[in-house]
């Protein structure tokens, strides 16, 4: 997972983590202290070129992060 391919995906959107109520920084913390075992991700703030990432994104994020606001599991602002 690319969160800066997200956060492209976002600006794209004109919406920004705080849109969504999503504070990145204290989620950041989290999964990098998270006691998840092979939780593989990319942290930078820097966009990376990955077309294929960010068409599966643009199809599959947006139904993802609303079933986890239904469900409860994201709090939304």
């Amino acid at each position: 997972m690319f969160f800066s391919d997200v956060t492209l995906w976002l600006d794209k959107q004109g919406k920004t983590w705080p849109d969504l109520g999503i504070d990145y920084e204290a989620v950041i913390d989290e999964l990098l202290n998270a006691q998840v075992p092979q939780l593989y991700l990319a942290l930078t703030r820097r966009p990376t070129p990955s077309g294929g990432v960010a068409q599966s994104l643009a199809r599959g994020w947006p139904p993802y992060v609303q079933g986890l606001i239904d469900s409860g599991v994201l709090k939304t602002r």
